[in-house]
C-alpha cells in the first residue's frame, strides 16, 4: 500500500501520488468548503443562537471562509504528504 511505503519509494510511485493528489483535492477543495464548513456553521448557529437564522450562519461562513480554508490548508495539505 502507498501509505506504508518509505518516502523515497512514494516519490517514485506516480500512480500512488496521482491517487493521493486526487484524494487531497477532493477533501480540501470539495468536501471541506462545500460540506464540512457549512454544516459546522449551521450546527453552531442552531446550538448557540436562541433564534437560529440560516442566512446569518451562511454570512458568517462567507466572512470567515478565506481564513478558515487557509488555516485548514496550512495544516492538512502538508501533513498529507
Amino acid at each position: 500500500a502507498f501509505a506504508a511505503k518509505p518516502f523515497r519509494e512514494k516519490i517514485k510511485d506516480v500512480k500512488g501520488l496521482t491517487a493521493l493528489c486526487g484524494q487531497v483535492f477532493l477533501d480540501q477543495f470539495v468536501h471541506h468548503p462545500l460540506l464540512y464548513f457549512p454544516v459546522f456553521y449551521g450546527t453552531r448557529e442552531m446550538v448557540m443562537s436562541k433564534e437560529p437564522d440560516l442566512m446569518r450562519c451562511l454570512n458568517t461562513y462567507k466572512e470567515n471562509m478565506k481564513e478558515d480554508l487557509a488555516a485548514l490548508w496550512k495544516v492538512w495539505v502538508p501533513s498529507t504528504f
